[in-house]
């Protein structure tokens, strides 16, 4: 790789990483989750419509941030590429989920658009004591289903 191109990415990776757009970014994440929960499938027709814009600026804003964010650390190189990341997964499927529920609007896919809720997570890694939390409920997912499954047990003998 060329002293330019290593250059460019440490300054795109000093940008991604300044406190400055880290905060736009969790800025960004807040107002999409509020318009996200003022999205109910109850809502009014003049309500969707007045939130449609919103939702293609935090689209849009979301994208912009992933492709910065690949061109800066690369998509798989080592120790920092972009996939390499669970999170920035997650911020890539919720980018992808996004739009495609966007151009696929006329196949009646709206339970694409429930994947929205997602895109709150991406608040989740930018708070380092929720990130923790959040890690450990993951990480004890398979034994929580296993004292589900006792407890299950249990109950159905009791029952009987």
């Amino acid at each position: 790789i060329s002293s330019t191109l290593v250059r460019c990415r440490g300054r795109l990776q000093l940008v991604t990483q300044h406190w400055v757009v880290e905060a736009i970014v969790l800025t960004l994440v807040f107002g999409n989750a509020f318009t996200v929960a003022l999205d109910s499938p109850g809502a009014s027709e003049g309500l969707k419509e007045f939130l449609e814009p919103f939702e293609m600026f935090f689209l849009i804003s979301f994208s912009f941030e992933m492709l910065i964010k690949m061109l800066a650390f690369g998509l798989i190189e080592k120790p920092n590429g972009y996939l390499r990341s669970s999170w920035n997964l997650l911020d890539l499927a919720c980018v992808l989920l996004g739009w495609s529920s966007l151009f696929l609007a006329g196949f009646n896919l709206s339970g694409l658009r429930g994947f929205r809720v997602f895109r709150v997570l991406r608040g989740v890694r930018r708070v380092s004591g929720l990130k923790n939390l959040i890690t450990s409920l993951v990480m004890a997912a398979p034994q929580m289903i296993e004292v589900g499954i006792l407890l299950s047990f249990f109950m159905s003998l009791f029952a009987l």
